[in-house]
């Protein structure tokens, strides 16, 4: 799990990444920098901070702050294991 910074015209964005502990798949996205560092310290809830991104990509910066993260194609796989069974 890391990230990258990136300079853009006036502002900063971030690179944030999480690897997938079931297949390895590395995920991204882009987010603005001063609000990622929010949500880093203050620990409010992720759709808030970042309404605009899709639920997928909050599980993006979800799974690198905690250290563990399922990409979508293992997430949806474990959720058709459960409803099998």
């Amino acid at each position: 799990m890391y990230t990258q910074l990136n300079h853009r015209a006036a502002s900063w964005s971030v690179d944030v990444f999480a690897t997938c502990r079931t297949c390895g798949e590395q995920s991204s996205v882009t987010v603005d920098l001063a609000t990622w560092q929010s949500w880093m310290n203050e620990g409010t809830n992720v759709q808030d901070a970042f309404p605009d991104l899709t639920p997928a990509n909050r599980e993006v910066l979800i799974g690198n702050k905690a250290g563990w993260h399922l990409c979508n194609v293992c997430w949806s796989d474990l959720s058709d294991d459960n409803e099998e069974g």
